[in-house]
């Protein structure tokens, strides 16, 4: 059973303080942790942890899953919906 995510940074916290917590990381720890309870080796795993260590790829908040699903729900295509929430299209597209 997968256990339960805590988050590293309080909400209280600055942004600069909450990134400095998730730069200092042993990713071969983590990436045991992580297959300890999957129950299986994950094969690309150290290298998206060496990833977000090093602040690349993307982060995926609340926020952008809330928008992404009442779009997909109301069957409009990205530009259909930004049009109709008045927000320019490049808000709505994956980065």
């Amino acid at each position: 059973m997968l256990k339960r995510y805590v988050p590293i940074c309080s909400p209280l916290k600055s942004k600069r303080q909450c990134d400095t917590g998730t730069k200092h990381f042993d990713v071969e720890k983590v990436a045991a942790a992580i297959e300890a309870d999957a129950g299986e080796a994950l094969p690309d795993l150290r290298q998206v942890l060496v990833e977000a260590k090093a602040g690349l790829g993307r982060v995926t908040t609340p926020e952008r899953i809330i928008v992404r699903h009442a779009r997909e729900k109301s069957g409009f295509t990205q530009s259909a919906f930004a049009e109709r929430i008045a927000t320019p299209v490049a808000a709505l597209r994956a980065r």
